[in-house]
């Protein structure tokens, strides 16, 4: 028998997986199986495609939490803004009112600023843990399923007033008190290759 690659040569083994002959230079020993030099570079190659592919999939996911993490401080950049409102409204009640007298001087700019920081924190964090709330809602009704479209309106009514108010009063609780932070921080463990 002569190697398929080099038809003068005399084969010293076969191919495990294209059954080829081959002669000393183009078969290698892996130990559980001999394989010649043309399936050992399209398993090379395979491998080389893999190790790409998932390369590409970590850079991709690596881009998306970068972009979510940018996003979350517009977001919340937005909630800043938003928040001067019920602040001068709350400024303006105690002016109103007078009931600082001459602290009014230093409470108004204090309420402004609480109002700013707690309207930008809640956008920021619901940014974050709205998502999360939205993924565990779907969970479960999928665990349950849905009724028939035979059901009567208020059956549907009540579905879907639990569906919008019970996941979004959750995802304001969950965001507000450390799920928000959870999530960035997990989604800047993923943005810097951690995890």
């Amino acid at each position: 028998m002569k190697c398929f690659y080099h038809p003068v040569i005399d084969a010293v083994g076969t191919c495990a997986q294209c059954h080829k002959a081959a002669c000393r230079q183009c078969i290698d020993d892996l130990g559980a199986a001999l394989l010649c030099v043309g399936c050992l570079s399209l398993i090379q190659k395979q491998e080389q495609q893999k190790e790409q592919a998932i390369t590409r999939d970590r850079i991709e996911i690596i881009q998306r939490a970068i972009k979510r993490i940018r996003w979350s401080w517009i977001v919340g950049g937005v909630g800043l803004v938003f928040g001067i409102f019920p602040g001068i409204a709350q400024g303006m009640d105690v002016i109103n009112r007078n009931d600082y007298g001459a602290l009014s001087v230093i409470v108004l700019p204090l309420i402004l600023v609480f109002f700013i920081v707690l309207t930008g924190y809640l956008f920021w964090s619901m940014f974050w843990g709205a998502p999360v709330v939205w993924g565990w809602t779907k969970k479960f009704v999928a665990r349950f399923g849905v009724p028939s479209f035979s059901s009567s309106w208020p059956v549907w009514i009540i579905l879907f007033s639990c569906c919008i108010s019970v996941p979004l009063s959750i995802a304001i609780y969950y965001s507000v008190f450390g799920g928000g932070f959870y999530q960035y921080f997990k989604c800047r463990g993923v943005a810097a290759g951690r995890i």
